[in-house]
């Protein structure tokens, strides 16, 4: 929608899989320009994690992109990382 994102583990995983990958990283845009992490953003890292680690694959970070800057959710929110 406008406003939001629905994202799939599934849909995130499977070019790692297929890459036989074991780490990645998520990276996405906040088209109105706040580098703020939304509670979306945050329950979305935290279930690709928890889906992550249940295939093997290790999420390192979360980056968000706005306006030619980005943050990362690993250095804002490093508790979403642990398993």
């Amino acid at each position: 929608t406008v406003d939001s994102s629905t994202v799939s583990p599934r849909d995130v995983f499977r070019t790692a899989l297929e890459l036989s990958s074991t780490r990645i990283i998520l990276v996405h845009n906040h088209p109105g320009g706040t580098l703020l992490a939304s509670q979306g953003d945050i329950q979305v890292t935290r279930s690709m994690v928890l889906a992550g680690h249940h295939i093997g694959i290790r999420v390192i970070d979360h980056v968000i992109v706005a306006q030619g800057q980005f943050i990362s959710l690993m250095d804002q929110h490093a508790h979403l990382f642990e398993v």
